[in-house]
């Protein structure tokens, strides 16, 4: 992945809002030790990190921004449930805060491993074929939170891990709602805004290889 792709979170404190955006918490994972060696990867911990110095360039709080590399499937399920949860306590802490009336911004990136399953998009860990389900573990629970007085909660998910298939089916279903059906961009045409509706927002960006 080049540093074009890194550029893509400049523009971090101009989404299209209607309150001032604040970063909030990051999940940063880079894997590259996948326990088959025709899996193995040379530059996903790498990408991690420089994506993690990024954040704390742009002003993210070293404790706010995590760093994670080669994570197995018990360790990338904690990790995941550890940021919504932490997510969640943002959100409640917000909402206590009356003077705050700012949007809060997460970012998740990850650079691995991915396959699309049954129309939706899997992380996988270093051990399994088995890894994290993007629109469970991420999307609903996330687009669950709810802040007060109009404000959101908007969420930039990175993923260097996709091929160049134009007719992935994840990507078109891993932002539907029930109520809402949307649609998300695919392959290349990714790196173009694509922002869901409401109650929260979501970016998707990827880098195709």
């Amino acid at each position: 992945m080049g540093s074009n792709f890194y550029c893509l979170v400049l523009p971090l404190h101009q989404m299209p809002t209607n309150h001032p955006v604040r970063p909030a918490l990051a999940l940063v994972v880079g894997i590259d030790e996948y326990k088959l060696p025709r899996k193995r990867l040379c530059f996903c911990a790498r990408d991690a990190t420089c994506m993690h110095q990024r954040l704390l360039e742009l002003g993210w709080h070293e404790d706010c921004a995590q760093l994670k590399h080669d994570l197995s499937a018990e360790e990338l399920l904690h990790a995941t449930e550890s940021f919504v949860s932490r997510v969640q306590g943002a959100v409640e802490f917000s909402v206590m805060e009356e003077r705050d009336n700012h949007d809060l911004l997460i970012v998740i990136y990850f650079a691995g491993h991915a396959v699309e399953k049954d129309g939706a998009l899997w992380l996988l860990p270093t051990n399994s074929n088995d890894g994290v389900n993007v629109q469970d573990m991420f999307v609903r629970p996330l687009n669950r939170m709810h802040l007060p007085d109009g404000r959101k909660l908007v969420a930039i998910l990175c993923f260097d891990s996709s091929s160049k298939d134009l007719g992935n089916l994840s990507w078109l279903s891993v932002c539907e709602d029930e109520r809402t059906p949307r649609l998300t961009l695919r392959g290349n045409r990714a790196l173009k805004s694509n922002i869901s509706a409401t109650p929260n927002e979501f970016l998707f960006l990827w880098a195709c290889d």
